[in-house]
């Protein structure tokens, strides 16, 4: 095992802050220190004391001969993907101890990750430094935050598992994972955005160390692997960390049409969302403007002859078809209020699509259907100026979590003659 030795740090506050906002944080790292205490893993840095002396404190750090921060290292070194397996490896290993410990390092960085002159990996607390951030801020530190914390939860073991995966996409790759030319995008790109495939920028990477890197970066915090999970599958890589040449290869023929592919769908996600007020006002107002033309210009979908069988054949249809016009003609606008107003969303929803696809320049395709009536069966009757419907059918809409929600459904419609032409006038729908 290494010679360790004490290392002591200055606190290098900068300008000299208020002295008790500086006892009180050097009572929080001397907190810190007695909770890490009974540590004692052969590759896990410990803080030993917090000192003051002659008006200064410093901060006494195990270290050993030649330590270099990865954050040093990886700005004049590749990092082959072998040397990189075993690197993970240690790293995952101590994670594991830490965490079984019922300890978190509230975050992993480049910078408190260290290399031996041999090429052994080594790990230190990260909430020093944090708490240190008080009096001088530390530089980059967005780009490691979990999703979670972003969204002000408490961080914890999964939390850790996030940052030690933007470390390890940056070792391998050259580039954050979440990086942006604009850098207020950050913290978006973490919540929304997901991470290319590391073998984008790295193609010597094996399939199963992409995989293992993406699933340190799961969104959902319940999704991710826990160290001890990880920890058995970066075993399993031992010796297979570089891609073989038919591997490289295969991947090498989809990797550009794929990365264009997401990076295309992204920037329209973003755009679209950064200007919707906008763009879907002025649409909406196209819409309208359309709308009030074919009903103006447009001869009726349904005449003095059309049957009341016809007119709920036409209304299925328009639900079907999205037709907001042909709907508003066979139902009374006070039934089908809410069916009408469901149409009306999702026709914008659908003009916006293909808006968007037109202006990102993409060739048309058929847009996927946002409503589906399938299996409609009617059956009923007529009496006079009376009709009785009874129609049952499959329908489907958009599912929150995406794909297609399919329910059964059967609605009893009735129909009279409103000035002439037949209307449906009443609609109770069940699913059954």
């Amino acid at each position: 095992m290494d010679q360790r030795k004490i290392l002591w740090l200055d606190f290098q506050v900068g300008e000299l802050p208020r002295q008790s906002l500086l006892v009180e944080t050097a009572k929080q790292i001397g907190s810190r220190i007695e909770e890490l205490t009974e540590l004692s893993h052969p590759r896990f840095l410990r803080d030993i004391a917090v000192e003051r002396k002659n008006g200064k404190y410093y901060l006494g750090r195990e270290t050993v001969a030649g330590l270099t921060s990865l954050a040093e290292y990886l700005q004049n070194h590749t990092v082959q993907p072998e040397q990189f397996g075993n690197w993970l490896l240690a790293a995952l290993d101590v994670l594991n101890y830490i965490h079984q410990a019922g300890i978190f390092l509230y975050g992993i960085t480049l910078d408190n990750i260290y290399l031996s002159p041999t090429g052994e990996l080594y790990l230190a607390d990260a909430k020093p430094r944090q708490l240190l951030s008080t009096f001088t801020p530390i530089s980059d530190t967005e780009e490691y935050l979990a999703p979670e914390v972003l969204k002000g939860q408490p961080s914890g073991a999964a939390a850790d598992i996030w940052s030690l995966g933007v470390v390890a996409y940056r070792a391998c790759c050259g580039v954050f994972p979440f990086a942006d030319k604009e850098p207020q995008l950050v913290s978006e790109n973490i919540a929304e955005r997901e991470p290319l495939d590391p073998r984008y920028h790295n193609p010597k990477l094996s399939a199963s160390l992409a995989k293992l890197i993406l699933s340190l970066l799961t969104k959902e915090p319940a999704q991710r692997p826990t160290a001890t999970a990880a920890l058995l599958e970066a075993h399993k890589l031992a010796g297979f960390c570089t891609a073989s040449p038919r591997e490289e290869a295969a991947f090498a023929q989809k990797a550009e049409r794929k990365v264009l592919g997401t990076e295309r769908s992204w920037q329209r996600k973003r755009f679209f969302r950064n200007n919707w007020g906008w763009f879907a006002g002025g649409l909406v107002v196209l819409l309208i403007g359309i709308s009030l033309f074919r009903s103006g210009q447009t001869e009726s979908v349904i005449t003095a002859k059309t049957t009341p069988l016809e007119v709920v054949k036409i209304y299925y249809r328009s639900l079907n078809d999205l037709d907001v016009i042909a709907m508003e003609q066979a139902i009374d606008k006070k039934v089908g209020k809410q069916t009408i107003d469901m149409v009306s969303r999702l026709h914008v929803i659908e003009k916006v699509n293909l808006g968007m696809q037109m202006q990102s320049g993409q060739k048309k395709e058929p847009a996927p259907d946002l409503v589906k009536v399938q299996e409609l069966k009617i059956q009923g009757s007529q009496k006079g100026d009376s009709a009785v419907y009874t129609a049952s059918y499959q329908f489907s809409l958009p599912a929150e979590g995406g794909g297609m929600q399919t329910t059964n459904r059967q609605d009893k419609l009735v129909l009279r003659k409103v000035e002439g032409k037949w209307r449906i006038v009443g609609l109770a729908a069940e699913e059954l």
